[in-house]
């Protein structure tokens, strides 16, 4: 920048020239033009020298100015870029952690919705659960009835099948004794002694009897088991089922399904003895139908047919929840129309055929006694 100018004109004697200039660089240090000799120069040519110097210094001072301006322009631009990044650089550090904060949210609501969703998954999983275990109980207990029907129908035909061409002649109550099984018998025999003594002659009458023989020994050997024919833990099992139930009969139903279904259907180690006590069973059979009839030999396959029904009615009652219940009439009540059908015309109950089966639950259901009455 130009700070100071002197123009000097010495006398004609000297005949010189001195010219002053201080101009600033544009690193701020002065340059200095010191004194020019103008010898055997005319008036003339001095004074356009002096002018065109003048000219020459009043140029470079332009171009300096200009220079500055521009550097002080640029300083200012790079000033306002600077400002202008700086501000971009905040906004963007801002906008940065808005996002953060905007992707910290929605961390947490998909977390929530993540925890949300697995909540319904697994509620639904337990409705889906608790559906098909609800529509298998129903379909299994719908099952049963026809079961129960036919093992009870098939009874009923082989007996009828015997009356007529098998049935030994002159039955005794003794025979009768020997053909019914020890730990049924005591019960039924006195009832036999007491009522139908003197119709022992009656080929009906021993089909009854032979009925209510066939019955028992199902109910005994097979629906009574505390699990299923055969398998070595029925006796240890039901008392801790009968201890249970006591206690909590829900959760005895749902031990003992799971006990059968585990024993029988996925575990091979007791299908020996279940087999073994499935001949045993028809053999029984066979043994006590011998006593009061011919030829029972033929009739092994019917046998055999009965004792598959109840063993498969059995698995059907124990792989439920909801209870099937095979009831109890006691001797000498009254005749009752809604759980009994009696083969005969009276009013007090004298013996049981089949018992009443009766099941609880969505699709319950009585089947009937089959009863002769006084």
């Amino acid at each position: 920048m130009l700070t100071s100018q002197e123009l000097e004109r010495r006398s004609h004697e000297t005949e010189s020239v001195t010219l002053r200039m201080d101009i600033e660089d544009e690193d701020g240090n002065k340059i200095e033009y010191k004194q020019m000799e103008l010898k055997g120069e005319s008036e003339s040519d001095k004074d356009l020298i002096i002018y065109s110097l003048n000219e020459s210094l009043q140029i470079h001072k332009e171009i300096v100015e200009r220079i500055q301006n521009e550097k002080d322009d640029i300083e200012d631009q790079f000033e306002q870029e600077k400002n202008l990044l700086k501000k971009g650089c905040v906004e963007i550090e801002e906008k940065r952690d808005e996002s953060n904060k905007q992707v910290t949210k929605l961390e947490s609501v998909y977390k929530n919705l993540l925890n949300e969703l697995e909540t319904k998954e697994l509620e639904y999983r337990r409705m889906e659960t608790r559906f098909y275990s609800h529509v298998k109980s129903s379909t299994e207990q719908e099952s049963i009835y026809p079961i129960m029907n036919q093992m009870i129908s098939q009874i009923n035909n082989l007996c009828t099948t015997l009356l007529y061409k098998h049935m030994k002649q002159d039955i005794t109550i003794d025979l009768i004794s020997l053909a019914w099984p020890k730990q049924t018998s005591n019960e039924t025999i006195d009832i036999i002694q007491n009522h139908f003594i003197d119709n022992l002659d009656d080929k009906h009458i021993i089909s009854l009897l032979t009925e209510r023989l066939i019955m028992d020994i199902i109910i005994h050997d097979i629906l009574n088991t505390s699990i299923h024919p055969g398998v070595t833990l029925n006796q240890s099992f039901g008392t801790i089922y009968d201890w249970i139930d006591k206690r909590n009969s829900s959760w005895a139903s749902r031990l003992k399904k799971q006990i059968t279904n585990f024993i029988v259907n996925q575990s091979n180690e007791q299908s020996d003895e279940i087999e073994s006590k499935r001949i045993q069973i028809i053999q029984s059979l066979s043994i006590s139908l011998n006593y009061l009839y011919h030829d029972i030999d033929q009739f092994h396959s019917d046998l055999t047919n009965i004792v598959q029904i109840a063993l498969d009615l059995n698995l059907s009652i124990k792989d439920q929840q909801d209870t099937v219940q095979i009831l109890s009439l006691q001797q000498g009540s009254q005749f009752n129309e809604s759980i009994m059908n009696s083969v005969n015309q009276g009013t007090e109950l004298v013996l049981v055929i089949t018992p009443p089966f009766v099941a609880e639950g969505l699709h319950s259901f009585i089947i009937p006694a089959k009863v002769y009455c006084a």
